[in-house]
């Protein structure tokens, strides 16, 4: 998955029309509702959401946002404040519209090769964040002292309080967006995450009270008490989960300083905390997300590479049966071609009157001679691919299965296949590890194919006492089951009823069983009941 960059958008005059329309609204609006005038000679506010509302829009639609971030911003200066002078509100207008057109321009051009909610963008969100807000905040409250002649002492104090303020609200707002590009397509709501939501957004609600609401307690006494339900939403819902705590943890926080009216040193320092609470949270959210990325990833990954794994098997499969092949006609050849012979020469000779009986019963021994010829070089090549079975050999069958298990692991995993299990620990079977594994992988495989597409998707694996000291072992699936046509067909060498399988796991898999003195066979293959059954010999019978 490529980085996810912000880009300016090419999007129609009409559309970028409503971007600085709703823009213009928002601000206003959180220009009235957010500005708590901490200095009112200043105009400096201790949460200013409206900036990183500005921000957001610089990194949307690069330098074109200047002339819309002046014009709001005069506006929003005029309207909230109409005893301010005009040179004030102009001067404060291009300021911040050349501060944060660069910050938001610069920004995007940082962050072009970044994923969406990642560490690399939080950190560059938060440097460049940091460097746009104290320039400002110098910018701004110098330029007002100046033109107004104002005494210096608050100076310094007015410049933290507006650099914070700004900071709080970039560090508030982009997130948010941030946090919804990440997600990709609309998800549908779902009431587990939506309880675990209002759950959050309460404790934060309790802990905010508590930290800012009682006027018994100091402030900064219970701080680390916010740090807790912002962890917990971020280790729960990552990046997008620390997005949302921190902007309810704001509004908070800035509306019970609002009701108990903190002096504004006090303010500041909130203010302070706010802001490393805002990057702790975002940060770990960014972690948390970059690692379930990376599962899924990693996931994916183990997904391609066992397909990738299986077609080559299948490919080593056939080439193996092709060169077989090949060698078994190969050498079946002569024998077969000198049997024609012989027959022929037996066949030009009947129809003589003086037959020779002697030479016919020598080209009909020569012939049988070579038919077993023949049929030597057939059994030569079955001894070649198997091996004869270990009669002393045994396997457990539950530790058989619990290996088969944990090879198909990753294919089960995806396919959203569950597995019973209902066999005896004790339980061991005469058949060599190997070959019990051998079986049950083959027929596990079909069963998690078969389930494909399945509304109920669960294989069982049981074992039971099937008398005469043998036990019975059976793989069942809830697949679509076998028409009676495969069914009758489906232990033939190369009869399959899958498109790209090679028709040979069943028969190998009968062939097994059998030479260790077992059955296998379909015991059930109506829908939702397949069920491929085989015994073996009990270990208590030895």
């Amino acid at each position: 998955m490529g980085g996810m960059v912000i880009r300016l958008p090419r999007v129609h005059v009409s559309r970028l029309v409503a971007l600085v329309i709703g823009y213009l609204i928002a601000y206003l609006a959180l220009h009235w509702t957010s500005y708590i005038f901490v200095y009112p000679e200043f105009g400096v506010t201790p949460w200013d959401p409206k900036t990183g509302l500005s921000f957001l829009l610089a990194a949307l639609m690069g330098p074109a946002s200047f002339p819309v971030l002046f014009v709001t911003t005069s506006l929003g200066q005029y309207f909230t404040t109409p005893y301010a002078d005009m040179t004030l509100i102009v001067t404060r207008g291009l300021l911040f519209a050349l501060v944060y057109t660069l910050a938001g321009a610069g920004f995007a051009r940082a962050t072009a090769a970044d994923r969406w909610g990642s560490i690399p963008q939080v950190l560059k969100l938060l440097g460049i964040g940091t460097v746009a807000a104290v320039l400002y905040g110098i910018a701004v409250v110098a330029t007002i002292a100046w033109l107004s002649r104002m005494p210096s002492p608050w100076l310094l104090s007015a410049i933290v309080t507006s650099a914070t303020g700004d900071l709080i609200g970039t560090m508030t707002i982009v997130p948010l967006y941030l946090a919804w590009r990440s997600l990709g397509a609309p998800r549908r709501a779902e009431s587990g995450p939506l309880m675990h939501l209002a759950v959050g957004a309460l404790l934060i609600f309790a802990a905010s009270f508590v930290v800012f609401g009682l006027e018994s307690i100091d402030q900064f006494k219970f701080f680390y008490l916010l740090l807790l339900p912002i962890v917990a939403c971020a280790l729960r819902y990552g990046f997008v989960g620390a997005a949302l705590s921190i902007v309810a943890t704001d509004i908070f926080m800035m509306a019970i300083i609002t009701a108990r009216d903190f002096e504004p040193g006090t303010a500041t320092e909130l203010q302070i905390l706010m802001i490393t609470l805002s990057a702790t949270g975002l940060l770990l959210g960014s972690v948390v997300s970059e690692r379930v990325r990376l599962s899924a990833e990693l996931v994916e990954s183990h997904q391609k590479l066992s397909a990738a794994q299986n077609r080559l098997l299948h490919a080593s499969r056939v080439l193996l049966v092709n060169e077989m092949a090949s060698a078994v006609a190969h050498e079946m050849n002569q024998p077969l071609s000198a049997v024609r012979n012989f027959i022929r020469a037996v066949q030009r000779m009947l129809p003589e009157r003086n037959l020779d009986r002697a030479k016919v019963a020598s080209l009909i021994d020569a012939a049988v001679a070579q038919v077993d010829a023949a049929s030597a070089i057939i059994n030569d090549t079955r001894r070649l691919v198997k091996r004869d079975a270990d009669d002393h050999a045994t396997a457990s069958v539950s530790e058989s299965a619990d290996l088969c298990l944990r090879l198909l692991q990753g294919e089960m995993r995806s396919a959203g296949v569950s597995v019973r299990q209902e066999i005896g620990k004790d339980t061991r079977v005469h058949i060599q590890p190997v070959k019990l594994q051998q079986v049950l992988l083959n027929l596990l495989r079909n069963a998690i194919e078969a389930l494909d597409g399945q509304e109920t998707r669960l294989i069982t694996i049981a074992a039971r006492p099937a008398g005469d000291g043998k036990i019975e072992i059976a793989v069942s699936d809830t697949g679509p089951g076998f028409s009676e046509a495969i069914r009758m067909e489906l232990f033939r060498p190369f009869a399959t009823s899958k498109e790209e399988g090679l028709g040979l796991g069943l028969n190998l898999s009968r062939s097994i069983i059998e030479d260790h003195g077992g059955e296998l066979w379909i015991a059930d293959y109506r829908p939702g009941r397949t069920r491929i059954a085989f015994t073996l010999r009990a270990e208590a019978d030895e």
